[in-house]
């Protein structure tokens, strides 16, 4: 249980030891086997079912005692919560994954208008959906705003749909 506590990334170690026969090492090689499993899974409770799932003797304590799920669980959404990693880790994917998008988004546009023969509508019509999506994020932020009038609300803004940098 303290190398879940820790949660420090490790590589993923197979013990396939039975729950009766389990001795400190196998324990720790477990234990640290859960945060690998957080970072490669979408949700806390996929991570925890993946875990479940990769070890036998964890298999047989979460069917033998009713609590080890729940607790375990909330350890994991617990330890995402606090552990400043995690929270990089999906904030930069997400930026990453937006950059692609947006990437794609221009350079098909361009690719539209430098086909001809009609493509041109192709193009317009994806440069009309940025413009709807851009819309509806700044709509949306606004909304999430109205109450806040400030440059910094607007700065705010507008550094959260990507349009400013600093």
């Amino acid at each position: 249980m303290t190398e879940v506590i820790h949660h420090k990334l490790h590589k993923a170690a197979t013990v396939s030891t039975p729950l009766a026969y389990m001795n400190d090492d196998d324990a720790i090689k477990i234990g640290q086997g859960l945060a690998i499993a957080t970072i490669t899974s979408i949700s806390p409770s996929a991570a925890v079912d993946e875990w479940v799932l990769k070890y036998p003797a964890i298999t047989k304590l979460n069917e033998e005692q009713m609590w080890f799920r729940p607790m375990m669980d909330t350890i994991v959404v617990e330890l995402l919560s606090d552990i400043s990693w995690g929270l990089k880790v999906r904030v930069g994917v997400g930026a990453v994954l937006s950059i692609a998008d947006i990437c794609t988004d221009v350079y098909m546009i361009s690719f539209y208008l430098s086909e001809g023969g009609g493509s041109e509508m192709y193009a317009l019509i994806t440069f009309v959906c940025v413009l709807i999506s851009t819309f509806l994020q700044v709509s949306e932020r606004a909304s999430l705003l109205e109450n806040d009038n400030t440059r910094d609300g607007m700065r705010e803004m507008a550094t959260h749909n990507g349009y400013i940098h600093y």
